[in-house]
C-alpha cells in the first residue's frame, strides 16, 4: 500500500498517511497559503519508507490518527 508524508514547515512536523487517506487531499491536496507552508511526498511504497522520509526532516514525526498507517 502506498504512503504519503506531509511536511509542515511552520510546526516542524512530518505526518505519515496512507495514500487513501482523505486528510492529505483536503483543499485539493495543496496549501491554501501563498507561498505554501508545507509539501507532500507521494508514492512511498512501504510504511517503513514513509517513516524514514519523515525522520529525514529531523522534525517531530506523527502517524495520522485518521488513517492509522
Amino acid at each position: 500500500m502506498p504512503y504519503t508524508v506531509y511536511k509542515n514547515r511552520p510546526t516542524r512536523c512530518a505526518t505519515v498517511h496512507r495514500r487513501t487517506c482523505n486528510r492529505p487531499r483536503q483543499h485539493g491536496g495543496v496549501s491554501r497559503r501563498d507561498p505554501p507552508t508545507g509539501e507532500y511526498v507521494n508514492g512511498l511504497a512501504t510504511r517503513e519508507a514513509a517513516v524514514q522520509e519523515a525522520l529525514s526532516t529531523g522534525w517531530r514525526v506523527k502517524l495520522c490518527k485518521f488513517c492509522a498507517p
